[in-house]
Parts: C-alpha cells; sequence; structure tokens
C-alpha cells in the first residue's frame, strides 16, 4: 500500500492498527499570519486481508514523502495427510 503524504512529515503522520483495520492519519498546525493559523489533516481506513500476518506490518517514509505500508501474507501450509487402515 503506497500513500503520498509529502504535505506532513515523519511526526505529523501516524499508521494505526485495531484488529483487522489500519488507519493511516496525519495533522500539521500552520501560521498564516498574525494571530491566524490553518489545520491540515487526513484519515484512511483500510480494511486489512485476513491472509496477512498482522504482527509483521511495517511502513516507511522516503524523503520525498512517499509512505510505504507492507502487508505480508502468511504462508500457506501443507498439512500432511496420513493414511490410516
Amino acid at each position: 500500500m503506497v500513500l503520498d503524504v509529502a504535505e506532513f512529515v515523519a511526526g505529523e503522520v501516524e499508521v494505526l492498527q485495531d484488529d483487522k483495520v489500519l488507519t493511516v492519519k496525519g495533522s500539521v498546525e500552520t501560521q498564516e499570519g498574525v494571530g491566524q493559523s490553518a489545520v491540515r489533516t487526513f484519515h484512511r481506513t483500510f480494511s486489512i486481508p485476513q491472509n496477512s500476518k498482522e504482527e509483521d506490518i511495517d511502513s516507511a517514509l522516503s524523503e520525498d514523502g512517499i509512505l510505504t505500508i507492507f502487508v505480508p501474507k502468511k504462508k500457506e501450509r501443507v498439512i500432511k495427510i496420513e493414511l490410516v487402515d
């Protein structure tokens, strides 16, 4: 998953996980003039696939503001079949 968050810096962006939902949000307040300020925010939610390894979810923010979230898949498990008489 890739998001462009170039208008924000690392401390202004969060990636949160709650059960099977990832939330990416950001907020920054800027001074517009004497006694005036502006707040920019965003909030996006994504469903985590059932076949993902939730404990291994990771993210990286590049210098040019590209946030990449890595959601690895669980490896398929082969179940041994025993022959019974």
